[in-house]
Formats: structure tokens, C-alpha cells, sequence
């Protein structure tokens, strides 16, 4: 797996489809039978609320961070009770996330994946079946935001060290946490970049 996809077409829409990157990722992935998963699909927005409410208020505090900024110029005492309620939201957040078990079930993996907007490859000693549909989380290291996701699995290929190679692409993923997703992998990338850059001015 390449770490970084060049980008050849101008058009946004085709930018982000096609923008793939290695990241080091801890999966959390449960195998859904198909009433789980016509449970899931049901209602996936309020599946995803129960998963990771406390990273949906990250999120939330990610998106809005810009607005948050302009008004701490005008109004820094607006800027700090807003602030303050978006920590007491957080706090609520976490407990209910730690009392919630939606998540049971789940392997845990931790390995290096290919990730894009649509779609995630990475690396199992036990892999799923193709065909099967899974559920997968993780947590986003440049922002703390964990994304819940369901996808189907479309291949699984084996390696010469007795692992294999699964390719998952989404079949249910909040635009929120695609924009995560995106925001990650642009970050991901100016690290790569910048580590170019300075082993070049070192060398």
C-alpha cells in the first residue's frame, strides 16, 4: 500500500474520493449478522450518537472551533461560557459513552491502514469473509474524534506471512465523520510533507 495517492483531477468531489494514506490505527471490528445490521441501518444516525457521543461533541467543537475564535476577539466573555458549556456537554458525553456496551462484541486490531473517505484496506491474522458486513470504529489521532462506520467487505487476499489483506468500503458513514476522516488525512499528509521537507534541507 502506497502512503500517499497523487491527486490528478481538479474537481474536489474526485480529490477526496481518490485521496488514500497509511495511517497507524487501532480498529475496533465487529462481524454484523443480518438482523444487526437491518437494526443498525434502521437508524444509523442514532446507532452512531449512542457509539461515540463524546466524540461527536469533539467533532462538533472541531467544526465550530473557527467560530469560536472570531467571537473570543469581540466576546472573550461570550468565548468563555460557551466554552464552558461545551466542556460540561463533553463531560455528560463521556459518562454516557461509558455506560453504553454497543460497542460489545468487537475485535480489537491494531495495524497499519489504508484510509479514504470511502472505503479502508488494512492488515488481519483472522480475517471476515467477503461479502460480510462489519462494523468498524476508530480514533482519529490529529483530532481525538472517533468515527463509527459499516462497511462491506469486498476482498480478502492473502499474503506470504499467513495474514491477509481485507478491502472494506462503507456502505453507512456520517458526513461528519467523512469530513473527520478528511481533515485527518490532510493533516496526515502535512506531516509526511514536512518530514520530506526537513530530511531534504538536513541532507
Amino acid at each position: 500500500m502506497s502512503a500517499i495517492k497523487p491527486i490528478d483531477s481538479d474537481d474536489s468531489n474526485n480529490r477526496r474520493e481518490s485521496f488514500r494514506i497509511d495511517d497507524t490505527v487501532e480498529l475496533k471490528i465487529r462481524v454484523l449478522d443480518e438482523e444487526s445490521l437491518q437494526n443498525i441501518s434502521a437508524d444509523f444516525d442514532a446507532f452512531r450518537l449512542r457509539y461515540g457521543l463524546k466524540s461527536h461533541m469533539q467533532n462538533q467543537r472541531n467544526v465550530r472551533k473557527p467560530q469560536l475564535i472570531r467571537i473570543r476577539k469581540t466576546h472573550p466573555d461570550v468565548a468563555e461560557y460557551l466554552e464552558g458549556l461545551e466542556l460540561q456537554f463533553t463531560q455528560l458525553a463521556e459518562r454516557l459513552d461509558q455506560s453504553s456496551d454497543v460497542s460489545g462484541g468487537c475485535t480489537t486490531i491494531t495495524c497499519c491502514a489504508n484510509l479514504s473517505s470511502e472505503g479502508i484496506q488494512f492488515v488481519s491474522d483472522h480475517p471476515p469473509l467477503q461479502g460480510q458486513h462489519l462494523e468498524i470504529s476508530m480514533e482519529l489521532s490529529t483530532s481525538n474524534t472517533q468515527v463509527v462506520m459499516l462497511g462491506e467487505v469486498l476482498r480478502v487476499e492473502a499474503q506470504e506471512d499467513d495474514r491477509f489483506t481485507v478491502s472494506v468500503a462503507y456502505t453507512h458513514i456520517h458526513s461528519d465523520d467523512t469530513e473527520a476522516l478528511v481533515r485527518h488525512m490532510a493533516r496526515l499528509q502535512q506531516i509526511v510533507l514536512q518530514a520530506r521537507r526537513g530530511a531534504v534541507a538536513s541532507s
